[in-house]
């Protein structure tokens, strides 16, 4: 009598630090790619964080003990906590959009990865596991380090060139107007096209609490009382300050918002310094906002290019 066989079917090995250091690879470059498509301003040790937090989770995955972090809703929640830790991102909109197109980066990421694997022998020799949508590659540690090199390297050298890509896109602006000096910080911003009607100056926007200290009286009143788009008492308040002052309002479009006007000043003059030297001295329009400009407060103004042209 021949015995019969038996087969015992083989569990794959997983080791955790190969399946962290996979899933935080691929984490760092969703999460960075999703930051240049939108723009966003990347902070890498946020984004670091993010990742890493992402590369627990896909760990904490393979262990049975845990089942219920395997459900599509703790997999969603998952998304949002990885892009609200990457990016410190307060508009709910903007926060939504890069969400949305994380979720879309990752899609396309495991379909190519699924299709490259149903269609070549790739994923048989690196030992690809695939478990509650979570990757593990069985790669040999020399691959795995020169992996984290190369990523550390892309990492400083892109912090060096953002560092000086910043230098070069942040301006200090000296604004000289009815005998007084503002001082603020400002970004060059490409997407500023805004003119004066009445100069064709250039419009450089400023946010109303830098300039609160230089601006008349009524303005400020305007501005303090939430009043800024009330055209009853900003006809008032023009009437009240007077021609000599050049108060003036300047039309803009923007998203959601079309037909805007703004209320602005010509100052007596202004000065602009890009890394500590003047680039511009001369006339232009100062459009006052009353929101803010930026997320995390690095700059109070908006100049439009053809002030440096």
């Amino acid at each position: 009598m021949i015995p019969a066989e038996v087969i015992i079917p083989l569990k794959p090995v997983v080791y955790v630090d190969v399946l962290f250091l996979v899933n935080f690879l691929v984490n760092f470059s969703l999460l960075y790619l999703t930051g240049k498509i939108l723009r966003l301003k990347i902070k890498y040790l946020r984004v670091f964080g993010a990742a890493g937090a992402g590369a627990l989770y896909a760990v904490l995955m393979f262990l049975p003990e845990l089942s219920f972090i395997y459900s599509t809703a703790a997999k969603i929640f998952s998304c949002f906590g990885i892009v609200a830790a990457a990016y410190n991102i307060r508009r709910p909109l903007l926060y939504f959009k890069t969400l949305g197109v994380f979720i879309a980066l990752t899609l396309c990421f495991g379909g190519g990865l699924f299709a490259l694997f149903c269609f070549t022998g790739i994923g048989a020799a690196l030992g690809a596991v695939v478990k509650n949508g979570v990757l593990y590659l069985k790669l040999p540690w020399q691959v795995l380090f020169l992996a984290a090199v190369l990523l550390i390297l892309c990492v400083f050298a892109a912090l060096r060139s953002g560092v000086n890509g910043r230098r070069n896109n942040f301006a200090t602006i000296h604004i000289y107007y009815m005998g007084k000096k503002g001082e603020v910080t400002a970004l060059l911003d490409t997407g500023n096209t805004l003119s004066d009607p009445l100069s064709n100056c250039p419009v450089i926007v400023c946010e109303y609490k830098t300039l609160k200290n230089i601006l008349p009286y009524e303005i400020n009143t305007l501005f303090e009382n939430g009043d800024e788009n009330n055209f009853a008492k900003i006809e008032k308040a023009f009437m009240s300050v007077g021609t000599k002052l050049q108060i003036r309002l300047i039309p803009f479009s923007s998203i959601g918002r079309e037909n805007g006007l703004l209320i602005g000043f010509k100052p007596d003059s202004v000065s602009v310094f890009v890394n500590e030297k003047e680039m511009f001295s001369g006339e232009v329009t100062v459009g006052i906002c009353n929101n803010a400009l930026s997320d995390d407060k690095s700059f109070q103004a908006l100049i439009n290019p053809g002030v440096l042209s």
